[in-house]
């Protein structure tokens, strides 16, 4: 915290990033996200031999947590002399070379929420140690052959993160939103194909309205 005191900020920006990957609770109250950093560092195998429990992003439990980890952030931020931006940005569910149109993106979110089901797979991979990236390149590898289920699985994502937006959003000075309709994802990312790996454009107007926020 004294380090961005000192850094003389313009913006803080607040994006929900490893959230999505969940946390890990052991015996005795105490926390750890499920970071790529912890994964790197060996968290699947420590947890089973220690019998840490996974707690899933998404369950009422990991937003209950999360809240308040998240209001204490805030409070502590207040130190810091800038106005904090929210970056409530959607996963994509499109290529920066396809075409989706809204007929279907609404019927892939009505669907979406009522296959929770589909993501018994997913989970799985998590707790034992797959990055959630390597689920979701799964989803978005262009070569699979149901299409929809890619567009299924992010609508999912993205209804499992709005309450935590919308909490976030009473806590920051800003919020920045995209939906899906304004959001593509590039398949020549420079970090690899994922729904949070978007195109040029995207990236674009991001940048010009975290200026318009910057100037005022």
């Amino acid at each position: 915290m004294k380090r961005l005191v000192r850094a003389n900020l313009k913006l803080i920006l607040v994006d929900l990033v490893d959230e999505r990957r969940g946390v890990w609770a052991d015996q005795e109250g105490r926390f750890l996200t499920n970071s790529i950093e912890a994964f790197k560092l060996g968290i699947d195998a420590i947890a089973r031999q220690k019998n840490y429990r996974f707690i899933e992003f998404g369950s009422d439990e990991h937003f209950d947590l999360w809240k308040k980890g998240f209001a204490l952030n805030m409070a502590e931020l207040k130190a810091v002399d800038a106005p904090t931006v929210l970056m409530d940005v959607a996963w994509a569910d499109t290529f920066d070379d396809e075409r989706w149109s809204s007929h279907n993106r609404r019927k892939a979110g009505r669907l979406a929420r009522t296959i929770k089901r589909n993501w018994s797979n997913a989970r799985t991979g998590i707790v034992s140690g797959r990055a959630i990236w390597s689920v979701t390149n799964d989803l978005f590898d262009s070569t699979l052959p149901d299409v929809d289920a890619r567009h299924l699985r992010v609508a999912e994502a993205n209804d499992s993160f709005a309450r935590y937006f919308e909490f976030a959003s009473t806590l920051t000075d800003f919020v920045i939103r995209r939906g899906p309709e304004d959001v593509r994802s590039a398949r020549d990312h420079k970090w690899g194909v994922a729904p949070y790996h978007y195109d040029a454009q995207t990236y674009e107007s991001l940048v010009d309205e975290l200026r318009r926020i910057a100037r005022d």
